[in-house]
């Protein structure tokens, strides 16, 4: 996929102004222009993740991402194919992408189970309908309230490939979940990416001694190497719950 560059037209109508790096392909902020190229700008200004065609599963059907779970992502505007990308243009973008939280320094622990829970209870939800995302810091959009919400994702018909929706790829892929939850989590509450030195990482009690015994076992569990000792997300979801109950925090996240 060639990434376009700034001054660059994509379907004739959105002029890329700048572009960032995503985790899943990469992301363009444009200006729309309501008649096309070097016509009057309609003022509108969307974000749009471009990625390879060849990454998901052919091209049919791919309009019915538009029909995507709208409390757990951001709501499309139109997805289109054009050359070998497949463009997704996000509607307006309300919150703070958890990278950006992140760049800001760590947060209160508590802060960071209401995170947590959210993220887990969104992909609980995403296991029953079909769905998936990319559970990364770039990915996750921390909402003014409520509960938080990812760019990239939506049904897995679309977005994985036919070979590999077998149930032992479930169970890997629930397993990279649940250690990306283990990862934003020890960044969240240590301001420290444990991915520096992954075959050794100081415990999350040790750098933050505040934090409950529990809670700094099952993110350290979550950080496991193999996968085989990371707990389940429903064994995340239930540590959660309990957590939010004790701190007074049982609220609808």
């Amino acid at each position: 996929m060639r990434m376009k560059r700034r001054g660059e037209w994509i379907r004739h109508a959105y002029q890329v102004d700048s572009l960032f790096p995503f985790v899943q392909g990469v992301l363009y902020d444009t200006i729309y222009h309501s008649t096309g190229h070097e016509h009057e700008v309609d003022g509108r200004r969307y974000i749009i993740q471009a990625m390879k065609v060849q990454a998901i599963n052919g091209l049919q059907g791919v309009e019915t991402l538009m029909k995507r779970d709208e409390s757990a992502f951001i709501q499309l505007h139109e997805v289109f194919v054009e050359e070998d990308s497949l463009y997704q243009v996000y509607k307006k973008l309300e919150g703070q992408l958890l990278a950006y939280r992140l760049m800001e320094g760590k947060m209160d622990w508590r802060e960071s189970v209401h995170v947590l829970r959210s993220i887990v209870q969104q992909l609980m939800v995403m296991r029953e309908n079909g769905e998936m995302t990319v559970v990364h810091p770039q990915n996750t959009i921390l909402p003014p309230g409520g509960r938080v919400q990812f760019l990239y994702g939506g049904s897995k018909e679309i977005l994985v490939k036919e070979g590999d929706m077998s149930p032992a790829t479930s169970r890997s892929d629930e397993a990279a979940n649940v250690y990306a939850i283990g990862m934003i989590a020890y960044m969240m509450i240590t301001g420290i990416s444990p991915v520096e030195n992954p075959f050794y990482i100081q415990s999350l009690r040790s750098r933050c001694p505040e934090v409950p015994e529990y809670l700094s076992f099952q993110v350290m569990s979550s950080l496991a190497v193999q996968p085989q000792p990371r707990p389940t997300l429903d064994q995340w979801g239930e540590v959660l719950h309990q957590m939010v109950r004790m701190l007074g925090m049982e609220k609808e996240t």
